[in-house]
């Protein structure tokens, strides 16, 4: 390998490690230099000039498939919000849904939003869009009392929005009669690599995602609520349109980027994604 060369590509991509000892360019930088760390794409202006271009990208793909990555998450509170931003919001919301056809509501409100922030939008939306909401806690608890389309959950949220224990699927179930019970008209539960369940009180589907070699699942569950979000718009049933859900969630893990899926891989994986009723 060129310690010059990639010497040359940290230069190019900005990278402050350029002037790092040789021998650590040799030996850690290279891989991810060649093969840019987020699209994998080989970037052949950095390259330009260089007699060994083939040889060295052949070298970098060797080494690239046999790193072992590991992704980290470092998720920080966001700063506090005026209230009165949370009414532009709203104001604007309002607007947006005339021409919407889902409106997925996700995550932790920042500090100082109103509790019943979801509840309103829920409220905004009415019966002509379709809601989702991906959330826990008080939250939830207020969007709840507004009957909104899909409530999207993981289990370890589901047992602490009702302060119970949901480890075993009878549990899980029982406590997604109570989601339906106040409010949702269908809950969706995951559970990591474990099957997500549906419900909309009255029946139940088991939804198996697909084995797939995780690269990294950060983002999944977003991919998922955003997969639901897509069948719910074309006017898929709901265990139709989660099926499409949990495939996309597949293929988020199979991506290094969190929340990126790949069209094709979304449709691959949702040939194998096995929908048992019951």
């Amino acid at each position: 390998m060129s310690v010059e060369l990639v010497r040359r590509a940290l230069e190019y991509t900005n990278t402050p490690a350029h002037d790092a000892p040789d021998e650590e360019l040799a030996t850690v930088f290279a891989p991810d230099v060649v093969l840019d760390m987020s699209t994998r794409v080989f970037n052949p202006k950095v390259y330009e000039g260089y007699d060994g271009l083939r040889e060295f990208r052949a070298d970098a793909l060797e080494i690239w498939e046999s790193l072992s990555i590991t992704a980290t998450e470092l998720i920080e509170e966001s700063r506090p919000v005026e209230r009165e931003a949370f009414d532009r919001l709203k104001d604007k919301l309002a607007q947006l849904l005339e021409r919407a056809k889902v409106l997925v509501m996700s995550g932790t409100l920042p500090p100082g939003a109103p509790q019943r922030f979801y509840a309103d939008c829920v409220a905004l939306a009415g019966t002509s869009v379709a809601t989702v909401v991906d959330a826990k806690g008080e939250p939830l608890d207020w969007a709840l009392e507004r009957r909104p389309t899909v409530v999207k959950i993981n289990r370890a949220e589901l047992g602490q929005t009702l302060d119970a224990d949901v480890d075993d699927d009878d549990a899980a179930r029982g406590a997604m009669r109570q989601m339906v019970a106040r409010g949702a008209r269908w809950v969706v539960v995951t559970a990591g690599v474990a099957p997500t369940l549906l419900t909309d009180g009255k029946r139940f589907w088991r939804i198996d995602s697909p084995t797939v070699e995780a690269v990294n699942p950060i983002g999944s569950g977003d991919a998922l609520a955003a997969g639901l979000a897509v069948g719910l718009s074309r006017g898929q049933p709901v265990d139709e349109a989660c099926a499409l859900a949990v495939a996309c969630g597949a293929a988020n893990a199979m991506t290094r980027d969190a929340g990126h899926v790949l069209a094709e891989g979304v449709r691959e994986l949702l040939g194998r994604v096995r929908v048992e009723t019951g």
